[in-house]
């Protein structure tokens, strides 16, 4: 009992510090603010608690901060469908990371970022330790800083070899260069690469003659580097698997297959990062590692359900096709000079055709979608960062991964195909603890299968469900696909 006793005490303090400071208290402070308290009561402060997380590593307990921190950011930890909730030490402030990473690189992330994020938090000790990690957590939570960091710690340790000490597979081009460009900021002297498809392959094979230390790369075109032997994998440290299930939903299997294998059997870590953990992902977990540390952050983790973002408003609209552009019309109009939006639809011509529509009216639009060359998709993205252009239409190719800040609106023009990239296309607004809105079009001629879904989805968030939705829910069953 001394453990929660001590737990509950924490997480008061914690509440407490971060209404008085307006940020993330630190260890230290939390520590400070704990023995207060029980020195009031005549009670010693556990020794645990006054220890700096930057000593931490996976095998160390959670102290009585810690497992406040991970009860208050609802962080569950599993091990082989053991639940240890004990297993780590998070590190809540950038100080604390500086055993980890070196003072420079924390100073660097302090003047960066306010505190780390979660899954940050949870996931640097984790992989430091050195073992396999899976961890689950919604869109927009800093995900990509939580793998490479501790990638990159690996590659300084591993051996000098032929070939890359790190890498990074990706289920997109603009996730694989978005990953490339912050392993470029945060990887020092390491040299990173980049390889996708659709790309100048001759380009990119000279600069794999440079021997670069981390290669982030699309799983299919590093397979092509493999069967022409212009790469040697066998002395990889670390590999990481962003948006796996992705790439599993891709068809990548066969080439996720040919890459490990290419490592070899010598020793190495394995990280996997996604939003979600289907049946698929656990599976491919299960083959390419041993006995992964599974971290789920805020409800993402096994028995959950799929959870959307609590962050984001969901409405929705009952409408037919015909009714659909006057009513984005209306959004549209509705939108403030800073505000973005990205409409997702199903098909290419679809994005086209309502891309070329809003442009001849006079609105700065972009399209992406795989038909598109790589060019045009990176002007695209540019483009809407900057917010030269302010509405993106988009097949789910802009669905998942992509770092696209300050996102106001999303809107479902069609259906997606199933309940996880609903979760992931509203996912696009409301990140970084900003708040957003999310418009769904539904259609009662071939939509009634995802009705329960979608009105469970957005009751688990919090958000109010019309009337017709529950009825249209309350008559039928859901397809496989949008079963939760």
């Amino acid at each position: 009992m001394g453990i929660v006793k001590d737990a509950k005490i924490a997480r008061t303090c914690a509440k407490k510090l971060l209404a008085k400071l307006g940020r993330e208290p630190t260890q230290a402070e939390i520590a400070q603010a704990v023995a207060k308290k029980k020195a009031k009561k005549g009670q010693a402060a556990p020794a645990a608690a006054a220890a700096p997380a930057a000593a931490a590593v996976a095998s160390s307990p959670a102290s009585a901060t810690g497992a406040a921190y991970l009860a208050a950011h609802q962080v569950a930890c599993t091990r082989d469908g053991v639940s240890d909730d004990t297993a780590i030490e998070p590190v809540v402030a950038f100080a604390d990371a500086a055993g980890l990473f070196g003072k420079e690189t924390a100073d660097r992330l302090g003047a960066a970022f306010a505190a780390p994020t979660p899954v940050q938090a949870v996931a640097w000790p984790a992989a430091c330790s050195g073992g396999d990690v899976v961890a689950l957590a919604k869109t927009g939570s800093g995900k990509t800083l939580a793998y490479l960091l501790p990638a990159f710690r690996a590659a300084e340790k591993a051996l000098a070899t032929a070939g890359p000490a790190v890498i990074v597979l990706a289920p997109t081009r603009e996730l694989a260069i978005q990953i490339s460009e912050d392993a470029t900021k945060w990887g020092g002297a390491l040299k990173t690469v980049v390889v996708y498809g659709g790309a100048d392959r001759r380009a990119q094979k000279i600069k794999l003659k440079q021997r670069p230390a981390c290669i982030v790369a699309t799983p299919g075109r590093l397979k092509d580097f493999i069967d022409d032997r212009s790469i040697i994998l066998t002395g990889v440290a670390c590999v990481v698997l962003d948006e796996a299930d992705r790439m599993l939903d891709m068809g990548f299997a066969p080439q996720l297959t040919a890459i490990v294998e290419a490592m070899g059997k010598g020793a190495r870590q394995t990280l996997f990062f996604s939003a979600t953990w289907p049946t698929s992902v656990r599976k491919l977990a299960s083959k390419y590692s041993a006995s992964p540390l599974v971290l789920s952050i805020g409800g993402s983790g096994e028995g959950s359900g799929l959870q959307a973002n609590k962050d984001v408003t969901q409405t929705f609209f009952k409408l037919d096709d015909s009714e659909k552009d006057a009513q984005l019309a209306l959004l549209i109009d509705g939108m403030a000079d800073t505000d973005r939006m990205i409409c997702f639809t199903n098909t290419k011509r679809r994005v086209d055709y309502l891309a070329k529509s809003l442009w001849a009216d006079g609105f700065g639009a972009s399209a992406i979608h795989g038909g598109r060359i790589q060019a045009e998709r990176e002007e695209a993205l540019r483009k809407f960062k900057t917010n030269e252009w302010p509405l993106m239409f988009a097949t789910d190719v802009a669905a998942r991964g992509l770092d696209l800040p300050d996102v106001s609106m999303v809107v479902n023009f069609d259906m997606p195909r199933d309940v996880e990239q609903y979760v992931h296309r509203i996912g696009r607004t409301g990140r970084a603890g900003k708040s957003g809105s999310a418009v769904t079009f539904w259609n009662p001629a071939y939509d009634t299968e995802c009705a329960g879904a979608l009105a469970k989805i957005a009751r688990g968030a919090g958000q109010a469900v019309p009337d017709w939705l529950d009825e249209v829910a309350a008559k039928g069953k859901g397809g496989k696909k949008w079963a939760v």
